[in-house]
Parts: structure tokens; sequence; C-alpha cells
């Protein structure tokens, strides 16, 4: 089933502010092989590959901010759903920043949501159909979503 945006996406490197909470997808990466926990490698199935993005997510409110992962969403420009990722997070405050990982993140978010009292960088894999130039959208809530070429 195609999903609907809640608003007109902007482009890949934007801050999208929204409500208590702002992100920016800082970096969009492609992998034929990922390695988990436990030193476990996941090759794709054919005719699929890993999109790796690496989201900086800022709390622009006085009280926590709480993100569900069913709340962020990976679809492409259609409208075609992607199904859920793997995520890594870590947390930190306002002045620090955290450069992209080359290895998944060590904060797990088992909860299933992310809560950040200033700032989280999140690492999203999805696995996705293997189509390059394809038009992608990633997005949180109501959010509009940002816009990117499956690299």
């Amino acid at each position: 089933m195609p999903i609907q945006t809640p608003a007109p996406p902007v482009e890949l490197e934007a801050r999208v502010e929204f409500g208590s909470m702002a992100y920016t997808v800082l970096d969009v990466l492609r992998h034929g092989l990922i390695y988990l926990g436990g030193g476990q490698a996941w090759r794709p199935p054919a005719g699929d590959t890993f999109i790796d993005l690496f989201v900086k997510v800022e709390n622009l409110g006085a009280t926590p901010l709480v993100i569900g992962m069913t709340e962020m969403y990976l679809a492409f420009g259609d409208g075609r759903a992607v199904g859920s990722a793997f995520v890594g997070a870590e947390l930190t405050a306002a002045d620090k920043s955290v450069q992209a990982p080359t290895a998944p993140l060590s904060i797990s978010t088992e909860e299933g949501r992310v809560e950040l009292a200033e700032v989280a960088y999140l690492q999203l894999i999805y696995l996705v159909p293997d189509e390059p130039q394809q038009p992608l959208l990633f997005g949180i809530g109501g959010a509009p979503p940002v816009v990117f070429t499956q690299p």
C-alpha cells in the first residue's frame, strides 16, 4: 500500500523543523554486506541492497523528546513503503557532534523508541529493492520528508 507523505519533501542535508523536533539526514550509504552484533554478517537477498542513513535528531523543547521507531519511515518516490530498519543511536549534548559511523552505533533501541534530552544521532539501515537512482523519501512522523536518490 502506498504511503502518503504529510508535506512536500526537502533536499538531503536540509534541516527539517517540526514541532519540538528538528532532524537532518547527514549521509546516505549503500551496502552489499553489513555486520551486526556478535560479528554476524548479513548479505541482502538477490535484487535487494542495504541503505544506511545517518540522521541527526534535535530536541527543540524543554522536556525529553520520545520518537517511536514506527514514526520513522523510508519510502520510494512513488509511495511504495520500505520495511523496518536496523537501528543504532548515540545520544549527546547539543554542542557535541558525532561522525558518520563506519560500523553500527553501539546503543540499541530495543524498547522501540529513542528518548533524547538534546541530540541523538541515528543510524538506520534499511533493506530495499536494488533500484539505483530511484528517489527515496525518509521522514519522521508528520514532519516534511527528506528526498534523495538511492546511491
